[in-house]
Protein backbone atom coordinates (compact mmCIF):
# COMPACT_ATOMS: atom_id res chain seq x y z
CA UNK A 1 0.00 0.00 0.00
CA UNK A 2 1.33 3.42 -0.91
CA UNK A 3 2.30 5.93 1.74
CA UNK A 4 -0.57 8.16 0.62
CA UNK A 5 -3.12 5.37 0.98
CA UNK A 6 -1.72 4.44 4.41
CA UNK A 7 -2.10 8.05 5.59
CA UNK A 8 -5.60 8.20 4.13
CA UNK A 9 -6.51 4.94 5.89
CA UNK A 10 -5.18 6.23 9.23
CA UNK A 11 -7.05 9.51 8.79
CA UNK A 12 -10.30 7.68 7.99
CA UNK A 13 -9.89 5.42 11.03
CA UNK A 14 -9.26 8.43 13.27
CA UNK A 15 -12.29 10.23 11.88
CA UNK A 16 -14.47 7.14 12.40
CA UNK A 17 -13.25 6.82 15.99
CA UNK A 18 -13.92 10.49 16.63
CA UNK A 19 -17.46 10.15 15.34
CA UNK A 20 -18.07 7.19 17.61
CA UNK A 21 -16.74 9.08 20.62
CA UNK A 22 -18.74 12.22 19.92
CA UNK A 23 -21.37 12.94 22.58
CA UNK A 24 -25.05 12.74 21.74
CA UNK A 25 -26.63 15.73 20.09
CA UNK A 26 -26.27 18.83 22.25
CA UNK A 27 -29.50 20.79 22.38
CA UNK A 28 -30.10 24.42 23.21
CA UNK A 29 -30.69 25.35 26.82
CA UNK A 30 -34.44 25.27 27.48
CA UNK A 31 -36.07 28.68 27.32
CA UNK A 32 -38.20 30.04 30.15
CA UNK A 33 -41.57 30.68 28.53
CA UNK A 34 -43.95 33.48 29.62
CA UNK A 35 -46.10 31.05 31.60
CA UNK A 36 -43.16 29.84 33.69
CA UNK A 37 -42.61 26.57 31.79
CA UNK A 38 -39.32 25.50 30.17
CA UNK A 39 -39.22 24.46 26.52
CA UNK A 40 -36.61 23.54 23.90
CA UNK A 41 -38.22 23.66 20.43
CA UNK A 42 -35.19 22.02 18.76
CA UNK A 43 -35.40 18.98 21.05
CA UNK A 44 -39.19 18.82 20.80
CA UNK A 45 -39.12 18.93 17.01
CA UNK A 46 -36.44 16.24 16.63
CA UNK A 47 -38.13 13.81 19.04
CA UNK A 48 -41.67 14.37 17.81
CA UNK A 49 -41.64 14.10 14.00
CA UNK A 50 -45.38 13.35 14.01
CA UNK A 51 -45.92 16.80 15.51
CA UNK A 52 -43.69 18.65 13.06
CA UNK A 53 -45.56 17.08 10.13
CA UNK A 54 -48.70 18.82 11.33
CA UNK A 55 -47.43 21.91 13.18
CA UNK A 56 -44.17 22.72 11.45
CA UNK A 57 -41.00 23.66 13.33
CA UNK A 58 -41.60 27.17 14.67
CA UNK A 59 -41.16 27.59 18.42
CA UNK A 60 -44.60 29.14 18.82
CA UNK A 61 -46.50 26.30 17.14
CA UNK A 62 -44.46 23.57 18.80
CA UNK A 63 -44.95 25.10 22.22
CA UNK A 64 -48.68 25.52 21.59
CA UNK A 65 -48.83 21.80 20.78
CA UNK A 66 -46.92 20.90 23.94
CA UNK A 67 -49.23 22.97 26.17
CA UNK A 68 -52.43 21.73 24.54
CA UNK A 69 -51.54 18.08 23.90
CA UNK A 70 -47.90 17.16 24.54
CA UNK A 71 -47.85 17.66 28.29
CA UNK A 72 -50.86 15.37 28.80
CA UNK A 73 -49.37 12.82 26.39
CA UNK A 74 -46.15 12.68 28.42
CA UNK A 75 -43.88 14.24 25.78
CA UNK A 76 -40.68 15.82 27.15
CA UNK A 77 -40.48 19.62 26.66
CA UNK A 78 -36.68 19.46 26.74
CA UNK A 79 -33.91 16.86 27.01
CA UNK A 80 -34.59 14.96 30.27
CA UNK A 81 -30.87 14.21 30.58
CA UNK A 82 -30.44 17.83 31.62
CA UNK A 83 -32.12 16.98 34.91
CA UNK A 84 -28.91 15.22 35.91
CA UNK A 85 -26.79 18.28 35.13
CA UNK A 86 -25.58 19.96 38.36
CA UNK A 87 -25.73 23.32 36.56
CA UNK A 88 -29.48 23.01 36.43
CA UNK A 89 -31.53 24.24 39.37
CA UNK A 90 -34.69 22.71 40.77
CA UNK A 91 -37.73 24.94 40.44
CA UNK A 92 -40.51 23.58 42.67
CA UNK A 93 -43.86 23.13 41.05
CA UNK A 94 -47.31 23.26 42.56
CA UNK A 95 -49.22 20.22 43.81
CA UNK A 96 -52.99 20.51 43.45
CA UNK A 97 -53.87 17.07 44.79
CA UNK A 98 -57.29 16.86 46.50
CA UNK A 99 -57.25 17.05 50.30
CA UNK A 100 -59.00 14.14 51.98
CA UNK A 101 -60.06 13.63 55.61
CA UNK A 102 -56.72 12.10 56.56
CA UNK A 103 -54.87 15.08 55.10
CA UNK A 104 -57.17 17.49 56.89
CA UNK A 105 -56.51 15.72 60.19
CA UNK A 106 -52.74 15.85 59.58
CA UNK A 107 -52.95 19.59 58.92
CA UNK A 108 -55.03 20.34 62.00
CA UNK A 109 -53.53 23.40 63.69
CA UNK A 110 -50.83 23.93 61.04
CA UNK A 111 -52.27 27.15 59.63
CA UNK A 112 -53.42 28.38 63.05
CA UNK A 113 -49.73 28.91 63.73
CA UNK A 114 -49.04 30.59 60.38
CA UNK A 115 -49.06 34.25 59.32
CA UNK A 116 -49.59 35.45 55.75
CA UNK A 117 -47.93 38.72 54.73
CA UNK A 118 -48.52 40.76 51.60
CA UNK A 119 -50.52 43.21 49.54
CA UNK A 120 -54.10 43.36 48.23
CA UNK A 121 -53.82 39.92 46.60
CA UNK A 122 -52.99 38.49 50.01
CA UNK A 123 -55.75 40.59 51.58
CA UNK A 124 -58.09 39.03 49.03
CA UNK A 125 -57.01 35.60 50.24
CA UNK A 126 -57.84 36.67 53.78
CA UNK A 127 -61.34 37.60 52.64
CA UNK A 128 -61.64 34.29 50.79
CA UNK A 129 -60.77 32.28 53.89
CA UNK A 130 -63.22 34.27 55.99
CA UNK A 131 -65.91 33.37 53.47
CA UNK A 132 -64.71 29.77 53.16
CA UNK A 133 -64.67 29.08 56.91
CA UNK A 134 -62.41 26.07 56.35
CA UNK A 135 -61.56 24.39 59.67
CA UNK A 136 -57.83 24.43 58.87
CA UNK A 137 -57.07 27.34 56.58
CA UNK A 138 -59.33 29.93 58.15
CA UNK A 139 -57.31 29.83 61.37
CA UNK A 140 -54.36 31.60 59.71
CA UNK A 141 -53.36 35.12 60.77
CA UNK A 142 -52.73 37.92 58.29
CA UNK A 143 -50.58 41.02 57.99
CA UNK A 144 -51.82 42.19 54.60
CA UNK A 145 -52.84 45.58 53.24
CA UNK A 146 -53.95 47.05 49.92
CA UNK A 147 -50.99 48.64 48.05
CA UNK A 148 -48.46 47.29 50.57
CA UNK A 149 -45.04 46.46 49.09
CA UNK A 150 -41.61 45.17 50.03
CA UNK A 151 -40.43 48.79 49.89
CA UNK A 152 -42.99 49.73 52.56
CA UNK A 153 -42.20 46.62 54.59
CA UNK A 154 -38.46 47.36 54.75
CA UNK A 155 -38.97 50.95 55.94
CA UNK A 156 -39.31 50.79 59.73
CA UNK A 157 -40.52 54.39 59.88
CA UNK A 158 -43.18 53.93 57.21
CA UNK A 159 -46.70 54.63 58.50
CA UNK A 160 -48.22 52.21 55.97
CA UNK A 161 -47.60 48.92 57.78
CA UNK A 162 -50.60 46.64 58.42
CA UNK A 163 -52.20 47.10 61.82
CA UNK A 164 -51.76 44.50 64.53
CA UNK A 165 -53.55 45.00 67.84
CA UNK A 166 -54.36 48.48 66.57
CA UNK A 167 -50.71 49.42 65.98
CA UNK A 168 -48.98 50.08 62.65
CA UNK A 169 -45.49 48.61 62.93
CA UNK A 170 -42.98 46.57 60.90
CA UNK A 171 -44.21 43.04 60.26
CA UNK A 172 -41.29 41.45 62.14
CA UNK A 173 -42.37 43.34 65.28
CA UNK A 174 -45.98 42.23 64.84
CA UNK A 175 -44.89 38.63 64.32
CA UNK A 176 -42.93 38.72 67.59
CA UNK A 177 -46.29 39.30 69.32
CA UNK A 178 -47.97 36.36 67.56
CA UNK A 179 -47.86 32.69 68.45
CA UNK A 180 -46.72 31.47 65.00
CA UNK A 181 -44.19 28.97 63.66
CA UNK A 182 -44.11 30.03 60.02
CA UNK A 183 -44.60 33.00 57.72
CA UNK A 184 -45.86 33.01 54.12
CA UNK A 185 -44.68 36.13 52.28
CA UNK A 186 -45.98 37.42 48.96
CA UNK A 187 -44.77 40.73 47.54
CA UNK A 188 -43.89 42.00 44.09
CA UNK A 189 -47.08 43.25 42.46
CA UNK A 190 -46.52 46.81 43.67
CA UNK A 191 -42.72 46.56 43.51
CA UNK A 192 -42.30 45.41 39.91
CA UNK A 193 -44.07 48.48 38.60
CA UNK A 194 -40.91 50.48 39.37
CA UNK A 195 -38.17 47.92 40.03
CA UNK A 196 -36.56 45.06 38.09
CA UNK A 197 -37.11 41.41 39.03
CA UNK A 198 -33.58 41.29 40.48
CA UNK A 199 -34.17 44.38 42.63
CA UNK A 200 -37.51 43.03 43.81
CA UNK A 201 -35.96 39.70 44.83
CA UNK A 202 -33.45 41.61 46.96
CA UNK A 203 -36.18 43.64 48.67
CA UNK A 204 -38.32 40.60 49.42
CA UNK A 205 -35.26 38.76 50.74
CA UNK A 206 -34.54 41.69 53.06
CA UNK A 207 -38.05 41.43 54.52
CA UNK A 208 -37.64 37.68 55.05
CA UNK A 209 -34.21 38.11 56.65
CA UNK A 210 -35.50 40.77 59.05
CA UNK A 211 -38.41 38.56 60.07
CA UNK A 212 -36.02 35.67 60.68
CA UNK A 213 -33.55 37.83 62.61
CA UNK A 214 -36.26 39.07 65.00
CA UNK A 215 -38.09 35.71 65.12
CA UNK A 216 -35.56 32.89 64.61
CA UNK A 217 -38.15 30.23 65.41
CA UNK A 218 -40.29 31.21 62.41
CA UNK A 219 -39.85 29.24 59.17
CA UNK A 220 -39.95 31.41 56.06
CA UNK A 221 -41.99 30.52 52.96
CA UNK A 222 -42.20 32.71 49.86
CA UNK A 223 -45.30 32.59 47.67
CA UNK A 224 -44.58 33.30 44.01
CA UNK A 225 -46.04 36.27 42.20
CA UNK A 226 -49.21 35.47 40.28
CA UNK A 227 -49.79 36.50 36.64
CA UNK A 228 -51.57 39.63 35.44
CA UNK A 229 -54.47 39.92 33.01
CA UNK A 230 -53.47 40.23 29.33
CA UNK A 231 -52.69 43.74 28.15
CA UNK A 232 -52.38 45.29 31.61
CA UNK A 233 -48.60 45.50 32.00
CA UNK A 234 -47.09 48.42 33.93
CA UNK A 235 -43.33 48.88 34.06
CA UNK A 236 -41.81 45.50 34.89
CA UNK A 237 -45.20 44.24 36.03
CA UNK A 238 -45.58 42.02 32.96
CA UNK A 239 -45.87 38.25 32.84
CA UNK A 240 -42.42 37.52 31.32
CA UNK A 241 -40.80 39.60 34.08
CA UNK A 242 -43.04 37.99 36.71
CA UNK A 243 -41.88 34.56 35.49
CA UNK A 244 -38.28 35.77 35.73
CA UNK A 245 -38.85 37.07 39.26
CA UNK A 246 -40.30 33.70 40.27
CA UNK A 247 -37.31 31.84 38.84
CA UNK A 248 -34.87 34.12 40.66
CA UNK A 249 -36.89 33.89 43.87
CA UNK A 250 -37.00 30.09 43.71
CA UNK A 251 -33.19 30.04 43.46
CA UNK A 252 -32.90 32.48 46.36
CA UNK A 253 -35.19 30.32 48.51
CA UNK A 254 -32.99 27.31 47.81
CA UNK A 255 -29.93 29.31 48.90
CA UNK A 256 -31.60 30.56 52.09
CA UNK A 257 -33.42 27.37 53.01
CA UNK A 258 -36.83 29.03 52.60
CA UNK A 259 -39.92 27.25 51.33
CA UNK A 260 -41.24 28.32 47.93
CA UNK A 261 -44.82 27.94 46.68
CA UNK A 262 -44.93 28.40 42.90
CA UNK A 263 -48.52 29.32 42.01
CA UNK A 264 -47.70 31.01 38.69
CA UNK A 265 -47.86 28.12 36.16
CA UNK A 266 -51.17 26.83 37.51
CA UNK A 267 -52.81 30.24 37.05
CA UNK A 268 -51.75 31.02 33.48
CA UNK A 269 -53.45 30.33 30.17
CA UNK A 270 -51.73 29.11 26.99
CA UNK A 271 -50.31 32.60 26.40
CA UNK A 272 -48.82 32.94 29.88
CA UNK A 273 -51.50 35.41 31.03
CA UNK A 274 -53.81 35.22 34.03
CA UNK A 275 -56.72 32.93 33.21
CA UNK A 276 -59.92 34.85 32.57
CA UNK A 277 -61.89 32.86 35.15
CA UNK A 278 -59.27 33.70 37.79
CA UNK A 279 -59.44 37.47 37.29
CA UNK A 280 -61.83 39.55 39.40
CA UNK A 281 -60.95 42.95 37.89
CA UNK A 282 -59.17 42.24 34.57
CA UNK A 283 -55.91 43.31 36.19
CA UNK A 284 -54.11 41.57 39.08
CA UNK A 285 -56.80 40.65 41.59
CA UNK A 286 -58.25 37.18 41.90
CA UNK A 287 -61.59 35.41 42.14
CA UNK A 288 -62.67 32.94 44.80
CA UNK A 289 -62.32 30.32 42.08
CA UNK A 290 -58.59 31.10 41.80
CA UNK A 291 -58.14 30.93 45.55
CA UNK A 292 -60.14 27.69 45.84
CA UNK A 293 -58.71 25.82 42.84
CA UNK A 294 -55.09 26.89 43.22
CA UNK A 295 -54.21 28.64 46.48
CA UNK A 296 -56.10 26.42 48.93
CA UNK A 297 -54.85 23.17 47.42
CA UNK A 298 -51.30 24.38 46.74
CA UNK A 299 -50.79 25.69 50.26
CA UNK A 300 -52.20 22.61 51.94
CA UNK A 301 -50.09 20.30 49.78
CA UNK A 302 -47.05 22.46 50.47
CA UNK A 303 -47.76 22.07 54.18
CA UNK A 304 -48.09 18.30 53.79
CA UNK A 305 -44.75 18.18 51.96
CA UNK A 306 -43.15 20.09 54.83
CA UNK A 307 -44.65 17.69 57.35
CA UNK A 308 -43.49 14.77 55.20
CA UNK A 309 -46.87 13.47 54.12
CA UNK A 310 -46.47 14.42 50.46
CA UNK A 311 -43.67 13.81 47.98
CA UNK A 312 -42.53 17.18 46.68
CA UNK A 313 -43.65 18.01 43.14
CA UNK A 314 -40.84 19.47 41.06
CA UNK A 315 -40.49 21.16 37.69
CA UNK A 316 -36.85 21.53 36.71
CA UNK A 317 -35.19 24.06 34.51
CA UNK A 318 -31.85 25.74 33.83
CA UNK A 319 -30.08 27.50 36.66
CA UNK A 320 -29.49 31.19 36.23
CA UNK A 321 -25.85 31.77 35.40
Amino acid sequence: MSTFLKKLSILAAALFAALILLPETAYAEPELMPDGQYFDPEYYAEHNPDVTKVCGTTKERLYAHYIEFGKEEGRDPFDPELLNDPDFAVMPGVDLSPIDEKDAYTLKGYFNRSVFIGDSIMAGYHNHLAYLRDANLSGAQFLAKVSYSAVHANNENDKFHPLYMGVSQPVWDSISMMNVDRAFIMFGTNDLVSFTPEQTVERVTMVADKIKAKNPQVDINIISMTPVYPGTSKGFLANPFIAQYNQLMAARCTERGFGFVNLFPAMTDENGDLRVEYSSDKYVHLTNKAYSEVWDLALQNHALSQIGERARVEVRGPALR
